[in-house]
């Protein structure tokens, strides 16, 4: 796989309440990034926060990562 253009780092958003991550904050982030044309995106921790994500968060945002970042 080759990477073509920048890759934009997807920070993870969390619900104030109880810290559990913010789906709908997240697929509207990557949609942004996707409608300005943004061709490459990591998630999962690059800004940090790998280390306190459990495994089904980490599964959850890459689940939400794929199919709010059609075809990229």
């Amino acid at each position: 796989m080759k990477l073509d253009g920048p890759v934009f780092a997807v920070p993870t958003p969390f619900n104030a309440g109880d810290l559990s991550v913010d789906a709908e904050a997240l697929r509207e982030c990557v949609r942004f990034l996707s409608d300005k044309g943004a061709q490459n995106i990591v998630s999962c921790g690059t800004t940090g926060e790998f280390s306190s994500l459990t495994k089904e968060e980490r599964k959850e945002i890459t689940a939400v990562c794929a199919k709010d970042f059609p075809g990229k």
